[in-house]
């Protein structure tokens, strides 16, 4: 007996002592990687060039969706480089801007700060601006509780025994590689195009334009070959954007316009599971219900499909954390959790918080923007030291009162942060003055007054940028200065 017990005691110790030099081998690896050197900003130490990072959801993202900078693109980050190029030229100053737009349709801020994260490790970051929060109906934060997380053996062992039930858990990544398409003969292209002009000419204004649509598409389709799918997913697209146009209380018609979406895409479901942007659409024509998002996405899921972190925050905004171990399992696999335990709010407060902490430990300059007719008390209000009454982002939106005045404290980690207002939209953006700065009312469904932005509205947003940013591009120069003095200097001969 005693044999078999320091047999038994022999292997166990050998298991132990495998898995401890497996991990200190790994940590070892890990922390050679983490010393790797930073990219620095612009195109070389010593070019002076500033470079600012914008963070935020659709409001922030490239507009029309492009390439970040591209010909085309009147986003506010893209004016807003320009303009401080410009001003900076006229100041005849050294002095350079780049700005990276970071923003991304649909996300949870929980995302966003992640990104932020990840760009501040890889590279020096001068200026961070962000405006997010809107797209947060649940409270995604991240999740530390997972014993695994904290050992690299303890997460390859977890993952392991994981991989047959989550087959999307193993990759992650937003933008997942999507089924490669075969390529269009000339003959399918001009079929393609054709039906686009006729979607175009018809734009969903009324019933007939549905019959005339349907059967434009009926009639293309055989002749458009694999191209048929890109065309109806851009046919639930030019649907959806015409219900987000729709009036209060035009209910039925939003519904009718999602059902038409549907039933372009139903003959296609073998490639819509392996689409993001289809899902997505989905996701997006079916709300608030999202019955067949979650069906669509569980079957993709299924299948191995690796989600957007714009598709995961529309499942989890429309409920389906409650009912999909799937989309629970892809969550964790990412490091966040979404959860009914804390207030949508507290949720948003945390992410804010985790963001000012990336900032401050990388001596990064942030300037926190509210959204289009929102106060900068508001924002003041995701700030405070303690949980405040209220649940939701719309329930400080518009708050005139600064949380100081109720006998709340600003935590410290804020007290550097610059807020900019949009608050002029309210005057500016009245009446028939609406559709001059407004595309839509997106945000009304969760009862606020604002949506996407024409290009006038982003040129608002970026005068109002510029109102805070340029009396500080002295100081920013000088933070610039002393932050890359050291890669500024001579070289040893």
């Amino acid at each position: 007996m005693r044999r078999y017990l320091a047999r038994a005691s022999s292997l166990f110790l050998g298991a132990v002592l495998t898995l401890a030099f497996a991990e200190v081998g790994l940590r070892i690896a890990a922390s050679v990687e983490d010393v790797a050197p930073k990219t620095e900003s612009g195109a070389g130490a010593g070019d002076s060039t500033i470079k600012i990072l914008t963070v935020g959801e659709s409001t922030t993202a490239p507009f029309p969706v492009l390439v970040p900078g591209a010909a085309g693109d009147v986003s506010w980050p893209q004016q807003l480089e320009r303009r401080l190029n410009s001003e900076l030229e006229t100041r005849q100053s050294k002095f350079r801007v780049q700005v990276e737009n970071l923003g991304r349709a649909g996300v949870s801020s929980a995302f966003l700060v992640d990104d932020v994260r990840k760009r501040l490790e890889a590279e020096t970051v001068d200026v961070v601006i962000s405006m997010m929060g809107v797209n947060d109906a649940w409270a995604i934060i991240p999740e530390s509780r997972f014993w695994y997380r904290h050992s690299y053996v303890g997460r390859f062992l977890y993952w392991a025994f994981k991989a047959s039930s989550c087959p999307a858990c193993f990759r992650t990544g937003d933008g997942a590689p999507q089924k490669p398409r075969p390529r269009l003969s000339n003959p399918q292209h001009a079929a393609c195009v054709e039906y686009s002009k006729a979607l175009a000419k018809n734009p969903f204004e009324s019933s007939s334009d549905f019959e005339k649509n349907r059967e434009a598409f009926q009639k293309l389709s055989p002749k458009m070959g694999p191209g048929a799918f890109p065309a109806a997913v851009e046919t639930g697209w030019a649907l959806f954007d015409r219900s987000r146009v729709s009036k209060p209380g035009e209910e039925d018609r939003r519904r009718e316009l999602s059902a038409e979406a549907l039933r372009f895409l139903e003959p296609f479901r073998e490639d819509v599971i392996h689409h993001d942007n289809a899902l997505v659409m989905i996701c997006y024509v079916t709300m608030p219900s999202g019955d067949a998002c979650l069906k669509f996405s569980e079957e993709a899921f299924a299948k191995g499909h690796v989600p957007s972190d714009t598709l995961l925050t529309l499942l989890v905004s429309q409920g389906a954390i409650d009912s999909s171990k799937q989309l629970r399992d892809i969550l964790e696999a990412r490091g966040f959790a979404a959860t009914r335990d804390i207030k949508s709010l507290e949720g948003i407060r945390r992410n804010y918080r985790r963001l000012g902490e990336l900032v401050k430990s990388h001596g990064v300059l942030w300037m926190a923007m509210q959204y289009p007719t929102g106060t900068t008390a508001g924002l003041r209000w995701l700030m405070t030291e303690n949980d405040t009454e209220y649940e939701r982002f719309s329930d400080i939106f518009y708050l005139e009162k600064d949380p100081t005045d109720e006998g709340l404290k600003i935590d410290p980690l804020f007290q550097d942060v610059s807020l900019i207002s949009n608050r002029n939209f309210t005057q500016l953006a009245q009446g028939a003055s609406a559709e001059k700065y407004f595309r839509d009312f997106f945000a009304r469904s969760g009862g606020l007054e604002f949506g996407h932005t024409t290009e006038a509205g982003y040129k608002l947003i970026t005068d109002n940028v510029m109102k805070e940013f340029v009396p500080r591009l002295a100081e920013i120069e000088s933070r610039y200065l002393l932050r890359h003095q050291a890669n500024d200097k001579p070289t040893e001969p």
